[in-house]
């Protein structure tokens, strides 16, 4: 079919009318430079891939290793000498060709100051990589061995400066999607690096930390000399709202503090001159020229709702009607998106589509709006959406003037009933069309001046929901609810729209780890979730065990706290170890006090558990407490003595339903109640004894540096502030105990337990100190080893290191040979008395924590 050029003149023509009314006035303020969390982020990212990559070069440098042999073998000797010199020559020509190429990008586009912290990073990086270069020679071997390139002569460190600079000032330069001279000097960077790898000079490691390093310090640098603003600008904004389909006259941004940052203004034309326009199907291009207005301080902007938008306006059509510009920006979705990636992670029945787009965000936020306010919710419906520039632009309808549900509350003002009903009949009607909200936060209830309520914010909204995110919705719901007008008031506006069954089913899955960020911190400041819990299976006369909380979450922060700890304690257990040493102690010692030794360490925990038993306000199961003080013990592998299990017990009382303060006091005293008789029992055996315990006198030495320690703290005692602040702690660790000690003079039978528990658990420590030495054929009376035990190991627990390790098998050494004991028998004492009593906990303590996790004890 022939073409009528007529016919594609008329049509030209038709496309280049003018498609505004007039000039559009736009308000807003644009910063020239940004700083973007994202670079910090990805900083991290950078870094961690260093560390990962040393690690598996630690672990598997033999791999590493053969895939750059088999690289070079691949390609023969007599190939990679031909080779050598054109690649040689292409190599010298991009290290010079290339910056300059980036610079010249960079100088034609006007973008003087990206090209000064370009040239400023490189040289930032080339100083760090060169003091990386100076200290890699003195790091330990093991870290560094697959960084280096092994030859006859010694060791050549593969880490490029050059490289690690070209990437650090390209990542400063720009996008690579937005210059070919900086994603064409990517692809060179490595093919230089392979062809390293080739010639035998670079290592894969290497290589990969080469550019991580370059890209660390070129995003740290980024976001400290902040990042050109390339998103939608006035001409933009004005575009994307004319291919939706509307006509602007005004826009006015909305979301910034004026008399902090003075909004500047400008004004939008389509550019009369046709004939600069090229001759295709194009509207007139739209210019843009600065103006003095003083047009807005007309306006009383309604505050912006919206959650993950970056920019909010207003925007006034020429046909009379104000309408809200949601502005998302380029770069702004990866830390919203791996909020969502770790809830559909962590969370069951959370299968959140995830895209890092800004357009597919604003899509889904779109449809899950349109499809609520199309079942008779109240809230904004959106106009369009399009594409401006690098961001996105949607349209919605205008809100009124609003007050957050919450913020009436905070005011004391009185929340009727009839809002409590709009808000379930709304839900209720999302609902039915298969729209679940996902994220009732503080401001996603709002009230207008009529007394409507309105439900805002769509964006995390799931269309054709399931049964779950509905329940996790209406949970959410009753939680608002009760933090506006309490938990009574809250159920029974619920109750007029559910069945006690499907008030069950919306029970047990609220739980703190489904709940908005806001609501989840004013959550934790009440019993909130426990109390409409319990009002729920009241109402429908089920049992407490059958309202539990449904397990929807797969893993909370505590495992993965935990799974490092117990990453940690095995590291720090074996990497303490000396296996040769243990293993010709423990073949040297009579196997029958070795089992004797384990025999009175488990009585460590059991002497642990009743003190706790006594003290709590609550009646604990004894075997179960056990089993917690079992699971404590690998956290004290990496606390310092006592702060690890008074950390488990804490937890433990918490979740038996024992107020935090309560809880706290009960602890405190666990640990001055030991701390009393292990003092106790020191002075009472060291008067009971007199001279018959075989220790020598001090040296004048020992004397003169316990006298300068006491010199010292009275010194530090003198000073105001420190003895003013020492009095506050006191005061307050009194005030907390305080009642529970009241209440414990009254029950001298609490007392009495505990203190029996921890003098059960000393005769635990100190028996298995006794038979592990006895296993070593030595003789020492109980008395001498009871008193060498409990000074040693206090001077050992003074010292906070991860679970006294290395300072207290240094001072119970030590203290034995102080009683006499030769170093050849207090050596492998020591080593066998912690591999019973701290290390060899390790495997029952996984056990008991996986058991008691489980079991949702601690």
């Amino acid at each position: 079919m022939e073409s009528d050029p007529a016919r594609e003149d008329r049509e030209v023509e038709v496309l280049r009318k003018h498609r505004l009314k007039g000039p559009v006035l736009v308000a807003d303020h644009l910063p020239t430079r940004l700083r973007r969390p994202e670079d910090l982020l990805e900083a991290l990212f950078a870094l961690c891939g260093i560390l990962l990559v040393i690690l598996v070069g630690l672990y598997a440098h033999s791999t590493t290793q053969g895939v750059a042999e088999d690289v070079r073998e691949a390609l023969g000797g007599i190939v990679r000498q031909i080779l050598r010199m054109p690649v040689t020559v292409i190599e010298s020509f991009f290290v010079i060709v290339s910056p300059a190429a980036v610079l010249i990008s960079l100088a034609r586009k006007g973008r003087y100051r990206s090209m000064v912290n370009a040239i400023t990073t490189g040289a930032i990086a080339a100083i760090t990589g060169w003091i990386l270069v100076m200290a890699i020679p003195h790091l330990p071997s093991v870290l560094v061995d697959s960084l280096l390139v092994r030859t006859p002569t010694g060791g050549v460190i593969s880490l490029d400066v050059v490289i690690t600079v070209l990437a650090a000032a390209l990542t400063v330069a720009a996008d690579a999607s937005q210059s070919s001279a900086v994603r064409f000097s990517w692809v060179g960077i490595w093919f230089l690096l392979i062809v390293s790898l080739i010639w035998g000079t670079a290592t894969v490691p290497g290589m990969v930390v080469t550019v991580l390093l370059g890209r660390m310090i070129g995003c740290l640098a980024r976001w400290g000399f902040g990042f050109d603003d390339r998103r939608a600008l006035p001409a933009d904004l004005v575009q994307g709202i004319l291919d939706m389909g509307l006509s602007p006259s005004q826009i006015i941004r909305a979301d910034v503090a004026t008399d902090v940052e003075p909004l500047e203004s400008w004004e939008v034309f389509e550019n009369d001159d046709a004939t600069s326009a090229p001759a295709s199907r194009v509207a007139p291009r739209l210019l843009t020229r600065p103006i003095e207005t003083s047009a807005i301080d007309s306006y009383e902007m309604a505050p912006p709702w919206g959650h993950r938008i970056d920019r909010n306006y207003r925007l006034w059509t020429t046909d009379g009607r104000e309408l809200e510009l949601h502005v998302m920006d380029p770069g702004s979705a990866l830390t919203s998106t791996l909020g969502d990636l770790w809830n559909n992670i962590r969370l069951r029945g959370f299968t959140r589509w995830i895209s890092p787009a800004i357009l597919a965000s604003a899509e889904r936020a779109v449809l899950a709006a349109k499809t609520a306010a199309e079942a008779e919710v109240k809230t904004p419906r959106p106009l369009g959406i399009a594409r401006a520039g690098d961001s996105v632009v949607v349209a919605w309808e205008s809100t009124p003037l609003l007050a957050d549900l919450l913020a009436l509350h905070d005011a004391q003002a009185h929340i009727p009933d009839h809002f409590l009903a709009q808000a379930w009949l709304q839900l209720l009607d999302a609902h039915s069309r298969g729209v679940a909200h996902r994220n009732l936060d503080v401001h996603s209830l709002g009230v207008d001046a009529q007394g409507r309520l309105w439900i805002l914010d769509w964006h995390e909204g799931e269309v054709a929901s399931t049964d779950l995110s509905r329940q996790i919705d209406c949970a959410q719901m009753l939680a608002h609810l009760s933090l506006a007008v309490g938990t009574e008031r809250a159920l029974a506006s619920a109750m007029d729209f559910f069945s006690a069954s499907e008030l069950t089913a919306i029970a047990v899955v609220m739980q703190s780890a489904i709940m908005p960020p806001e609501i989840r911190r004013r959550l934790r400041k009440t019993d909130i979730l426990d109390n409409l819990r319990s009002s729920v299976a009241q109402e429908a006369d089920v049992s407490a065990e059958d309202m539990a909380p449904a397990k929807l979450v797969r893993f909370a922060p505590r495992t993965l706290i935990l799974f490092a700890v117990g990453a940690f304690a095995l590291f720090a257990v074996v990497g303490s170890l000396n296996f040769t040493e243990i293993i010709e102690a423990v073949k040297g010692a009579n196997p029958w006090w070795i089992l004797v030794a384990f025999l009175l360490s488990t009585l460590i925990w059991l002497g642990s558990a009743i003190p706790l038993v006594a003290f709590a306000p609550v009646k604990l199961p004894f075997w179960r407490t056990t089993l917690v003080q079992i699971a404590a013990s690998i956290v004290s592998l990496v606390a310092p003595a006592g702060i690890g299990p008074a950390a488990m017990n804490l937890r433990y009382l918490t979740k038996e339903k024992v107020k935090l303060p309560v809880a706290v006091a009960s602890v405190t005293l666990v640990q001055i109640s030991q701390v009393i008789t292990s003092v106790f029992l020191l002075v009472v055996i060291a008067a009971s004894t007199g001279t018959s315990v075989n220790l020598p006198i001090p040296s004048i030495m020992t004397v003169w540096i316990v006298a300068a320690v006491g010199a010292g703290l009275a010194g530090l005692l003198a000073i105001t502030k420190i003895r003013t602040s020492l009095w506050t702690k006191a005061r307050d660790i009194w005030e907390q105990i305080r009642p529970q000690l009241l209440w414990l003079i009254g029950h001298p039978q609490d007392l009495a337990k505990a203190f029996f528990g921890n003098v059960l658990m000393n005769v635990g420590f100190i028996g298995a100190f006794a038979a592990s030495l006895a296993a070593f054929d030595y003789d020492l009376s109980i008395l001498t080893v009871t008193i060498t035990f409990l000074l040693s190991n206090t001077v050992g627990s003074a010292i906070p290191s991860p679970g006294g390790i290395g300072t207290t098998e240094a001072a119970l050494t030590a203290g034995l040979q102080v009683a006499g004991v030769p170093p050849a028998i207090a050596v492998p004492t020591v080593l066998l008395y912690r591999l019973l009593t701290f290390y060899g906990r390790v495997p029952f303590a996984w056990i008991a924590l996986h058991f008691v996790q489980k079991k949702g004890y601690v």
